[in-house]
Order: C-alpha cells, then structure tokens, then sequence
C-alpha cells in the first residue's frame, strides 16, 4: 500500500466520522430525540362527543382548559371530533375512546396556566398551518418550517414524514407557556399532551 493511498483511505474514514457525528449532533440539538419519547397527560377531551362539529366562534372546556374555534385563512371553517383510526394511532389507545380534532380552515384557541411542555401527532391533509405559542404566531406550508424556531422562551422541535403526499408527524414545543393555538386548512390532532 502506497503512502498516498493510506492517506486517502485515513482522510475519507475521518469525513465519514465527521459526517455521522454531526448527523448525531444534530438530531440531539434540536430536539428531535426527544420528541420521540411522550411527555405530558394526553387530552381526554372527556366533555367533547364523537361527530360533535364546533364552527367559527364555538367555545368548550375539557380536561379544566378552555378552547376557542376561530376561523384560519379564507375560508370559515370549524374543528370536529373524530375517533382515532387504528392506522393513525402508533400505539393501541389506552383510554376508552381516543378521540381526534379536525381543524378545517381553523383554529384550536387553548387557554392554560403554567405549561411546560406541549406536543402532538398531526396528520396534514394540504394547505397552510399556524402555531401561536404565548402570543407569538408563525405561520408556514409545513410544520416542518417550524423546527428549531422559538417562540419566546419555548422552542419547537418537529419530525415529519410524507406518505403520497399526506404529511405525519410530531410537534413538541418546550418552554413555558401560557397560551397556545394551532391552525390547519385541513388538519388532523392527534394525542395531544400537555405537562402541567
């Protein structure tokens, strides 16, 4: 073996070693790791009914928080109720109904005290989203715009993934917050958590 081609063979080893360890750093760094594993009490939506439609303007409580429907883009839509699918669900649901929240052309508006850590599965069917944490609101195509950003102290992690042209994922939010709204044209919720 010449001394030129042990080099070439030291130098490209320490590339790919460089190039997996900021792969690493970076899934570490931005929490994506961590937003693998749950945190938080899931919402029971106890007092919501399957089939239930809230239009623009609704307001129910459940699981002692308050909720808002408002409208989300051009058109005036509401959030329904829905029961989680089995192909949705990564686990089998541990509670009597699992229950799911479609935001068509809306917004969820959830009023809390002392949050410190939200996330959800979201199913996106097409068409813009929003994220309003404490009062700060950014809007984009894709949650997946959303990762790494802050929203103040709070900071957002996102993994998604495109299946024929459906967009799955998880939004994890870290950091105190008092307020939270999400949008979607046409959005599914899925256990969503909250850590009190």
């Amino acid at each position: 073996m010449s001394p030129t081609s042990s080099h070439t063979k030291v130098v490209v080893l320490l590339l790919i070693s460089l190039t997996g360890g900021c792969r690493t750093a970076g899934s570490d760094g931005d929490g994506s790791a961590a937003a693998q594993q749950r945190r938080g009490e899931p919402l029971q939506l106890e007092r919501l009914q399957i089939g239930s439609v809230y239009g623009i303007g609704s307001r129910f409580e459940s699981d002692d928080l308050k909720f808002v429907v408002e409208g989300f883009g051009a058109g005036l839509g509401n959030a329904e109720v829905g029961r989680v699918a089995e192909a949705a669900a990564q686990k089998p649901a541990k509670t009597a109904a699992a229950k799911t929240l479609l935001l068509s052309h809306a917004t969820l508006r959830c009023s809390a005290s002392k949050i410190s850590h939200l996330e959800f599965d979201f199913i996106d069917n097409g068409g813009p989203i929003a994220l309003e944490i404490s009062g700060e609101t950014r809007r984009a195509a894709d949650f997946i715009e959303l990762d790494r950003l802050h929203f103040g102290a709070a900071q957002v992690a996102v993994t998604e993934a495109n299946t024929a042209g459906v967009l799955r994922g998880r939004v994890v939010v870290t950091g105190a917050l008092s307020k939270f709204a999400i949008s979607g044209a046409d959005l599914e919720l899925v256990d969503v958590r909250l850590e009190r």
